[in-house]
């Protein structure tokens, strides 16, 4: 039986997950033709995505971390000092919102919703919200943040106004955030 301990952990490796996979994105977003070697320019670039992605990765991990649900494996070592912030259900909210916030700023700095290496981050956040039993209002909470995030960063983007396929590519991409989020959310396991 899944109880909200399972969930919080499962929450912090996929977090970890989420947090090392930014970086490496942005890592390798920069690498010249020799990867061992980083033109000044391209490291300046990278530098700036590392002090969005790893204070991101702390502010996350340890709201999940300081979570009342997650904190019952570590507060009996403490004794008598209670190292609870938050009640896990509002960690999760809290961590998902940044989550979005955070893909959507370097969705913003690679070049927008239609060509950024980021761009994924939309649909496996909403994804893994089911996976982690999220309610059904936290969900919709998700699927609204996002979509108008991924549609700001989609405008973010200089597009020439003669691309006939913009409001199509747009609109697809946000029936199919919605569509995953319904056949998910209708399937998952009770």
């Amino acid at each position: 039986m899944v109880n909200s301990l399972n969930i919080m952990s499962a929450a912090i490796i996929i977090q970890f997950s989420i947090c090392a996979i930014m970086f490496i994105g942005a890592w390798t977003l920069y690498w010249g033709k020799d990867p061992f070697v980083l033109s000044n320019q391209r490291e300046t670039d990278f530098s700036k995505l590392s002090r969005i992605i790893i204070p991101f990765f702390l502010l996350t991990i340890g709201c999940l971390l300081l979570s009342d649900e997650f904190s019952k494996l570590y507060n009996p070592l403490f004794g008598n000092a209670y190292l609870t912030l938050l009640r896990w259900s509002v960690a999760l909210v809290i961590v998902y919102t940044l989550n979005v916030a955070c893909a959507a700023i370097l969705v913003g700095k690679t070049g927008g919703s239609r060509t950024s290496p980021f761009s994924p981050f939309y649909v496996i956040f909403l994804t893994l919200a089911i996976f982690l039993r999220e309610p059904l209002s936290h969900i919709i909470y998700y699927l609204i943040l996002t979509a108008a995030l991924f549609s700001y960063t989609f405008r973010s983007k200089k597009i020439e106004e003669s691309d006939n396929s913009t409001f199509s590519f747009w609109l697809v991409s946000i029936f199919s955030l919605i569509l995953t989020v319904f056949i998910g959310y209708i399937t998952r396991p009770r």
